[in-house]
This record gives structure tokens, C-alpha cells and sequence, in this order.
């Protein structure tokens, strides 16, 4: 199942980007290429953020034709934008991002900015061997800011347990 076709328009070069399961990759760079973008899988979406250069963004669908965007129907986007496509569906613009965040998996970073705690237990999840797990509802909402290793959860705990009312149980 493709979800997004990501082409360079002064080469014409293409990347088909999609997931049929659990066995599809999360993410993908295009930094071989001339522009230099990032594909992220996000939940029910696929974010295209483009660090120089620019692409054209198409959504596509291997489901029925209902679910697919306008057909033909491409976004342009350009260095230090992102376009969020969900479900077959594209943005109607790319907006602005901070590049070094949105590719912080890149440098098998974390950055997060003002984000509900479960979001970024989620993401430690994508990474890491044992789940990260908040029972308390209350704190499923605590934002939280920091540039985490990926794959270095204990740091992580270390600055759960820094935070006033956060209890850890390994």
C-alpha cells in the first residue's frame, strides 16, 4: 500500500513511501537525493518535511478510489516546511517547522516541544525494548520539553523522576 509519493521536480526522481503492516518501516530519508527531505511515519499519518531543496508531495492509496485525495492533485514543499498527509488525504499547504526537530530521528534524537507526556512515552516506545507506561490520567497531559537519545530510556526515567509528582516504577 503506497500513502505517499515523494518526487523531486528538477530530476523527476521518486520515492513511494507506504506501509501493508507491522513490517513497513517508520521512517525514511531522502538525503541521497538533491533535495533533502524526510519521510515520518506519525500515528495515522505521514509527515514530509523537506530540509533544502523541495518536492512534490502526492498522496495515493492502494484502498478504494474514495479514499484517495484529488487525483493528480500534488503539494509543493519547500526547505523548512513540512505537509502532513492522514489517511490518503494531503494538507491544503505545508506549513513552517523547526527542520532539527521534525528530523531529530535523523541523529537518533527525541525533540520535543510543550508535548503531552503520553505522546512522548509514545515515542520512546518506538525505540525502545520495555514500554513506557503512564497509569496516572492527570500526567498523560504534563508537558514536556527536551532533546532525548532515542534509544537511551534511562535518561528519560532520570528526568521523570526530576519532575515534581512523577513517580517511576522500573
Amino acid at each position: 500500500v503506497v500513502d505517499v509519493i515523494v518526487r523531486d521536480p528538477a530530476t523527476g526522481a521518486t520515492l513511494q513511501w507506504g506501509w501493508a503492516g507491522l513490517e513497513a518501516p517508520k521512517a525514511a530519508s531522502l538525503s541521497g537525493l538533491r533535495p533533502n527531505a524526510s519521510v515520518y511515519r506519525e500515528g495515522d499519518s505521514t509527515l514530509v518535511t523537506v530540509v533544502q531543496g523541495q518536492v512534490d508531495v502526492t498522496a495515493a492509496n492502494g484502498h478504494a478510489q474514495a479514499d484517495v485525495d484529488a487525483v493528480g492533485r500534488s503539494v509543493r514543499v519547500s526547505a523548512g516546511e513540512q505537509l502532513r498527509v492522514r489517511a490518503g488525504l494531503l494538507a491544503a499547504s505545508p506549513t513552517r517547522v523547526d527542520v532539527q526537530r521534525s528530523t531529530a530521528w535523523l541523529r537518533r534524537e527525541l525533540a520535543f516541544e510543550q508535548q503531552p507526556l503520553a505522546a512522548v512515552a509514545a515515542e520512546f516506545n518506538r525505540y525502545g525494548a520495555v514500554p513506557i507506561e503512564i497509569e496516572t490520567p492527570a500526567l498523560r497531559t504534563l508537558r514536556v520539553s527536551g532533546v532525548f537519545a532515542a534509544d537511551d530510556t534511562d535518561s528519560f526515567i532520570v528526568f521523570l523522576r526530576s519532575l515534581e509528582g512523577v513517580g517511576v516504577e522500573v
